[in-house]
């Protein structure tokens, strides 16, 4: 007679194969989360960049509005070399009756010499406000009272202005795709 033979536990085999499953599996899962927390960066980054867009067109609605601030009366101009890429904002802010250019009272809006940043002037101070400017992607559209469409190239368009129109758009990066956003304010000293 033969006496039976109990295994107690898993065989060699056996366990390195359960090994390597759970290895998979780890595997696996690890992988899963790396690609969430990539696709969680680039969405990030992506709302960082529409708030910055929308940041930098409320900044240049806020300046529109406060353009031609007068509280001397002398009939200052709010807007002056107004063009479809840049404009020169103006406001008596200290209430002096003249505006001093070396201050925030006169503001510009424009790209850098590449094309591709948009900068806000303030006196002398150059801020870089939005990088990654697509070609042809910053104009100023300009409306008289009756919200007609102003040429600003015409000679004394700038005192005409009632409405400015901001169109921002971005080209597209690692970080987002192409963006395009636009706002707009009307001149509260008019």
């Amino acid at each position: 007679m033969t006496a039976r033979r109990h295994d107690a536990g898993m065989t060699l085999v056996e366990l390195t194969v359960a090994s390597a499953l759970a290895l998979a599996a780890v595997a696996a899962l690890t992988a899963l989360f790396l690609v969430v927390l990539r696709a969680r960066g680039r969405a990030g980054e992506a709302a960082e960049t529409v708030v910055s867009l929308a940041g930098t067109i409320d900044q240049i609605a806020r300046d529109v509005r406060l353009a031609g601030y007068d509280p001397s009366a002398r009939g200052l101009a709010g807007i002056v070399t107004p063009t479809a890429q840049s404009v020169v904002l103006r406001a008596d802010l200290d209430g002096s009756g003249d505006i001093d250019t070396s201050s925030e009272e006169q503001i510009t809006y424009r790209l850098n010499a590449a094309g591709d940043t948009l900068q806000r002037l303030v006196g002398q101070q150059n801020l870089p406000m939005l990088s990654d400017v697509a070609a042809a992607g910053f104009r100023l559209h300009y409306f008289d009272a009756q919200a007609a469409e102003l040429d600003p190239t015409v000679a004394g368009a700038g005192d005409r202005v009632h409405l400015v129109t901001v169109e921002l758009a971005l080209r597209a990066t690692q970080a987002h795709g192409a963006l395009r956003m636009t706002g707009g304010a009307r001149l509260l000293n008019r």
